[in-house]
């Protein structure tokens, strides 16, 4: 499972074709922390100089996954149009999610997202989700 993740380094990169564009330390604290402070407090999601776009929403359904959760994949977009990141939304409840983010182009930071992937539970219905918007965006290109 390691390896298919750390396949996920390069696929931003390829589907995206952004060698010189990487994602910045406030742009990922922004999608795993601020995101959730701004649910918290009723706030809209958004950054000034950046805009999210849902281009994927999955729950996966394979054999043995009794998991209610649900994913919502978006891009995160600085004024040029720039994909920075992608934002990876766990949503438990209604009112109860998780936020990540599969950084472009920052082996740091990928190793940070790797870290809160493994510690997550039932990391399984998660492989799938990310290997299902994977390959959504593979079929784009």
């Amino acid at each position: 499972m390691r390896k298919f993740l750390l396949l996920l380094l390069f696929v931003p990169m390829i589907c995206f074709g952004q060698d010189k564009i990487s994602t910045t330390d406030d742009e990922y604290n922004y999608l795993t922390k601020g995101i959730r402070e701004q649910r918290n407090n009723g706030l809209d999601m958004k950054k000034d100089g950046y805009t999210l776009e849902l281009f994927f929403e999955t729950k996966p359904n394979y054999k043995g996954n009794k998991s209610d959760v649900s994913y919502k994949f978006r891009t995160f977009k600085n004024t040029k149009g720039e994909v920075k990141a992608i934002s990876v939304e766990m949503v438990f409840k209604p009112t109860s999610s998780s936020y990540y983010c599969i950084p472009i182009n920052n082996p740091e930071l990928f190793k940070l997202y790797l870290k809160a992937f493994d510690n997550l539970e039932g990391n399984m219905n998660t492989h799938a989700a990310v290997s299902e918007a994977l390959a959504f965006l593979a079929s784009k290109k």
